[in-house]
């Protein structure tokens, strides 16, 4: 049976495994032909597992060229070196249903170090801070660099608990005791949360060393929504305030325009550049999802965009260049700068401390009670459906009900 894909021909008929099993009734082996590569020996023959649609590719040292597969999957009497590949490739089938049907669970991790013969690490010997490690290390490389800071301080608060946490440790207790350890260092339940999120992606990274989940029993305690919109009334007043030191201005033009654009946040705002405008339309995607998104550009913030239009390439004169790392530290930095604006505009105007994200929230909140719809709200704000938007808005809606319901008296 030959299957031709943009890259890989796969050939044999695909195995169904341990079908009185529930966890495997979606677990195939089959044997593939990578025609994405090729060596002088031709190209390399692969193991294929594929659980639930998901494939994963075990190379199994062995070769064909396109003249030898044509003869494989054509003729009945095949020359001698391709017998001996048939003979491996149906030993190396045979090996893997056994090995899958003697599984508890699928894991290709496990499968695959069973298959190859290799031992399975030592769990005395790992210790929970070299698996985090790992995981800061992978987001550094992939660029994420606030991901690998938020694991990195989920790992000096472990160290802060307990030093060298072996991981037969890690239990239910242990989590509970940690938790307990990070509110008696004053910290809310949203880092509570975001710390036991980290810690719960590194366990299930590493799951086959855990003999039994820890998190499936201890529960991720979830944040409220804080509000951090502010009043129709404050919003106008910190938009039409002035500073005397020009530098402020410069900081507060920039909550200004992601006010007026849709609450775009500070990343998305330094990325843009001038062939992000067209006409009376802004389009850009989030740098976060890759959402496109159009925003109409009001008078306001066309005139923000025309103030600084001598930069270069950008609207904004923040970046020197565009590679990650260099973005992600000049955005820290320009929120650090445009937060400790807003911390003094609102000192001066006593009102209600606000970040960069109020502008976000700020904007939904004006529209939503003014009557606009939900559906534009949340396609503005670059959600993937409503559904979000409602749950982004649901402290405010509240407010709102009671405001409405208080007209009836």
């Amino acid at each position: 049976m030959v299957n031709k894909g943009s890259f890989v021909y796969q050939i044999f008929i695909k195995f169904q495994i341990g079908a009185h099993k529930q966890n495997f009734m979606r677990v195939t082996v089959s044997t593939t032909l990578d025609k994405r590569r090729i060596s002088s020996k031709g190209y390399p023959l692969k193991l294929r597992i594929t659980n639930n649609g998901i494939s994963s590719y075990i190379s199994m040292k062995l070769y064909m060229t396109d003249e030898e597969y044509e003869t494989y999957s054509t003729k009945k009497r095949l020359p001698q070196n391709l017998k001996t590949i048939k003979q491996k490739l149906v030993q190396a089938e045979a090996k893997a249903i056994k090995l899958l049907n003697n599984m508890e669970e699928y894991n290709f991790q496990k499968f695959k170090d069973q298959y190859l013969g290799v031992k399975p690490k030592e769990v005395k010997k790992v210790v929970l801070s070299d698996l985090f490690q790992q995981r800061i290390d992978f987001f550094k490389k992939k660029e994420k660099f606030n991901t690998s800071i938020s694991y990195n301080s989920t790992l000096q608060a472990i160290n802060r608990f307990r030093k060298g946490i072996k991981i037969q440790e890690v239990d239910y207790k242990l989590l509970e005791d940690f938790q307990t350890f990070l509110l008696s260092e004053n910290k809310s339940i949203t880092t509570v949360s975001i710390y036991m999120r980290a810690f719960k992606a590194v366990v299930n990274a590493n799951k086959e060393l855990f003999k039994i989940h820890p998190f499936k029993k201890y529960k991720i305690p979830q944040a409220r929504n804080n509000k951090r919109a502010i009043s129709e009334d404050s919003i106008k007043k910190v938009l039409s305030h002035q500073f005397n030191i020009e530098v402020f201005n410069f900081y507060l033009d920039l909550y200004r325009f992601s006010f007026y654009s849709g609450g775009i946040n500070v990343k998305d705002m330094v990325l843009l550049k001038k062939t992000n405008v067209h006409g009376d339309y802004l389009i850009y995607h989030r740098a976060k999802t890759n959402r496109p998104i159009k925003i109409y550009l009001l008078p306001q913030a066309k005139e923000i965009i025309d103030k600084y239009a001598d930069t270069k390439g950008f609207i904004f004169p923040i970046l020197d260049n565009e590679e990650a790392e260099h973005i992600y530290k000049k955005v820290n930095s320009l929120t650090i700068k445009i937060n400790y604006t807003l911390e003094r505009v609102c000192e001066e105007l006593k009102i209600p401390k606000i970040t960069t994200y109020s502008a976000r929230h700020s904007f939904a909140t004006v529209l939503m009670n003014k009557g606009v719809s939900i559906a534009f709200i949340s396609k503005a704000l670059g959600h993937s459906n409503t559904i979000i938007t409602e749950n982004y808005l649901d402290s405010f809606t509240n407010e709102q009900m009671k405001e409405d319901m208080m007209k009836l008296i």
